[in-house]
């Protein structure tokens, strides 16, 4: 219970900081102060393109640098925690913008918060755009219910679909459980509150059955309780199909 009280809490400070966002400089060193929660900056970019991200703390601090759609989940290649250097409060990225659209960046700071450098660039390169995929974000995500469902879908990484989204509403309390299984391919499965998408609630990347595909998350729920589910191909080599099952026991 603990764990998703701070998870709704989590949520709710990334939603207050997703309003007061501030917007990106590029060409330019702003500054900023991290938190938990993160420093949110907005980019709105008229073209695919590449976005050049450098954060450097000013003070002692860990700090993590994510780049995110609309939503805040985390681009392909979008988050760097790797401490440059060996320095916590050192990272930088070059993501691929896929497409025209709103965008953001979020620094946070593992543990206190503190001051921070940030800089930025900019090239627009249409050659790169990729379209958008229909279940590829929380906004756009497949709605199933808490009858025993199965679902067949894929991904490939060639054309730009990395993840799946789906989302389930509890019209009960009972315990919920997902479930993926691909013969081929290797997959992660996440769970997420509504509304905090950097960071999964809970994750599964145990290849069940030693199968690399094969992932299950099991989760209480209460009645009316909306959870989103994110389907990940981490393996990344070839198309990969699978199938999503959704099993339900009320209380």
């Amino acid at each position: 219970m603990k764990s998703r009280i701070v998870v709704a809490i989590l949520a709710l400070g990334l939603a207050t900081a997703q309003a007061g966002a501030q917007q990106l400089e590029l060409g330019a060193v702003a500054t900023g102060t991290a938190s938990e929660v993160g420093a949110v900056f907005q980019f709105r970019a008229s073209s695919a393109g590449l976005l050049t991200v450098v954060i450097r703390a000013t003070a002692e601090g860990d700090l993590a640098l994510t780049v995110g759609d609309e939503d805040g989940q985390p681009l392909a290649g979008g988050h760097s925690d790797q401490d440059l250097n060996g320095n916590a409060g050192a990272e930088q990225l070059v993501v691929t913008i896929p497409r025209a659209g709103a965008y953001t960046v979020r620094v946070r700071s593992w543990g206190e918060g503190g001051p921070f450098q940030i800089g930025a660039s900019w090239l627009s390169f249409p050659a790169l755009e990729t379209p958008a995929d229909p279940d590829g974000a929380p906004s756009r995500a497949a709605a199933l219910t808490t009858a025993q469902q199965s679902r067949q879908d894929a991904l490939d990484h060639a054309t730009g679909d990395y993840w799946d989204w789906f989302v389930v509403t509890a019209d009960r309390a009972g315990t919920l459980t997902v479930v993926t299984r691909a013969e081929e391919g290797d997959l992660a499965l996440e769970a997420y509150q509504p509304g905090s998408y950097a960071y999964p609630a809970e994750r599964s990347d145990a290849d069940l059955q030693e199968s690399s595909g094969n992932e299950a998350l099991t989760l209480a729920v209460t009645a009316g309780q909306k959870l989103f589910f994110r389907v990940v191909d981490i393996g990344g080599f070839a198309p990969v199909s699978y199938r999503l099952q959704v099993s339900f026991i009320a209380d």
